[in-house]
Formats: C-alpha cells, sequence, structure tokens
C-alpha cells in the first residue's frame, strides 16, 4: 500500500509529485495474488528483457553470459556471430583476456547440458536430485559439522553462565558477595551469555540452509521436468532456467584446445554430470 504520492504545498491549491523515495510504502496490508518467490521471478525476467540488436534479433543468452574472470558481460558480435568479454572490447588485454565464445558453440554446449540432465532425470530421478544437491552440499556439510561443534559448545557455555548467573545472585542474598563486585561479575556474565546467544542463533541459521538446499534441489529437478526432449533454446527457456553462464578463456593442453564454461541453474548453481567439454584445433 503506498500513500504520499502527492502533496499539496501551504497557501497552494494545486498539487504536486511527492520524489518516490519519500512515498509512505507499507507492505503485506493484502493477501497476494501469487507468492512472493514467483513475483520476484517475474521481476527478474522483465528487468532482464533483452535489446534487440541491429538486425531486428533478440539474442536469446542477454543477460546471463558473463565473463569467468572479470565478471561482466559478454557481448554479441553480429559480424563474427560470437560471444567476446566487454572489459576486453573496452579496456584491452591488460585488464581481462579476451574471453570468447562463437554463438553456435554456445548453443551446442547448454542445449547438450540441458538435455542431459533431462534424459538423467527420465532414467534416474533420484540421481538427478544428487547431482543438484551436490553442489551445495559438499559445501555445507563440511560447515554443518563445524558448526554443530560451534553450536554445542556456545549452548553448553550458555548453560554454564546461567548457573553462575544464579549463584552469583545466592551469593548476594547470603553476604558473602558485595553488591559492586555482584553488579561486576554479572555484568560481564550477562554480555558473554548474549553475545553466545546471538552466536548460536546465527549457527542455527546456518544450519537450516541445508534443509533449503535440499528444497532447492526439488524445485530444480521439478523445472528441468518441464523441459523433456528438449529440442531448440529460445530467451524464455533460458531465462527460466538459468541465472547465468560464465565462460573461461581457451586454453591448450597436449594439442588440444579447452573451454570451461560453467552453467549456473535456477535454484542450485552448477550441476555437474556431463564431461568437460573440448574443442578440438579446428573449431577453436
Amino acid at each position: 500500500m503506498v500513500n504520499h504520492r502527492k502533496e499539496k504545498p501551504f497557501k497552494s491549491k494545486k498539487f504536486r509529485d511527492v520524489p518516490k523515495d519519500e512515498w509512505i510504502v507499507v507492505e503485506n496490508t493484502h493477501e497476494p495474488i501469487i507468492d512472493k518467490q514467483t513475483f520476484d521471478e517475474v521481476q527478474k525476467l522483465l528487468e532482464s528483457r533483452a535489446r534487440e540488436t541491429k538486425t531486428g534479433e533478440t539474442q536469446i543468452f542477454a543477460k546471463i553470459i558473463k565473463c569467468m574472470d572479470c565478471k561482466k558481460a559478454l557481448v554479441f558480435s553480429n559480424a563474427t556471430k560470437s560471444y567476446v568479454c566487454n572489459t576486453y572490447n573496452l579496456k584491452g588485454k591488460q585488464y581481462c583476456p579476451s574471453h570468447y565464445i562463437r554463438y553456435d558453440e554456445l548453443y551446442g554446449v547448454v542445449l547438450a547440458d540441458i538435455y542431459a540432465k533431462t534424459v538423467l532425470l527420465e532414467t534416474d530421478r533420484d540421481a538427478l536430485y544428487k547431482s543438484a544437491l551436490k553442489c551445495n552440499e559438499q559445501k555445507i556439510m563440511a560447515e554443518t559439522k563445524d558448526n554443530q561443534r560451534k553450536l554445542a559448545k556456545a549452548n553448553k557455555r550458555i548453560g554454564e553462565l546461567e548457573l553462575l548467573i544464579k549463584k552469583t545472585y545466592e551469593n548476594s542474598v547470603l553476604g558473602t558477595l558485595s553488591s559492586e563486585r555482584m553488579a561486576s561479575l554479572l555484568a560481564g556474565y550477562e554480555e558473554e551469555q548474549a553475545e553466545l546467544k546471538a552466536e548460536a542463533s546465527r549457527i542455527e541459521s546456518e544450519l537450516n540452509e541445508y534443509h533449503k538446499s535440499k528444497d532447492n534441489a526439488i524445485d530444480f529437478v521439478n523445472l528441468i521436468e518441464k523441459y523433456i526432449g528438449i529440442k531448440e533454446l529460445n530467451y524464455e527457456i533460458l531465462h527460466e532456467l538459468i541465472d547465468r553462464i560464465e565462460v573461461g578463456e581457451k586454453y591448450e593442453y597436449q594439442g588440444e584446445t579447452y573451454q570451461d564454461i560453467n552453467i549456473y541453474y535456477k535454484f542450485v548453481g552448477t550441476v555437474e554430470i556431463l564431461e568437460d567439454l573440448c574443442y578440438t584445433k579446428d573449431a577453436s
């Protein structure tokens, strides 16, 4: 609900527009028609509407193809039908190497990767789920063990401090502790306890991320299921499935040219089920 979009100055008969940052906005006053996640996804799609090229085409990879090093966009060259790092284009190789990839190469790689995931889904849905979970799970599992240890330690100390606070009050009542000493001890105990409780709350939030990653993996599998039998790509498919594609610099190894391409899918990030892609010298 938005108010104060217009105002009437004192002694004026005319209303004037109020700057947007001065509007009074109250959220969640009405029951939503769609859930917030769907709304946010639509807003991203609207913001990422690709501009048409001079030939009237809309580049389907616009807004999601990035340089692996500088993280800036790769721009499309209609002359060479390829994408090139914009940092390299504008500033030269001293700022970023000339990451580039032909449109047809990129199209083939991405289509093959999506198709492979749909095939795995049809043959072994659980395997795709585990692959989707693996990206986040390995990192989260390592952090989870450490966080569980820290949480147990923090909770143990919080309990010890609770007993110390109780004992301090008892000693004060019994007269074995002066009021000044009691106040000093309590201040220290309560400050440490408050810090530990805040730390425990933060750790518990991080532990909840593991459970969230499971839900994200399920959402990804359900999303991929829509594209079983996929034969071609378009702007809508790419922007529904993919957050970004990072293209690395081509490099030589044992007489062949390789290039790293990381595809970050919605909900889960990279999902590795394909071998690294290789381009021969003829295709480089």
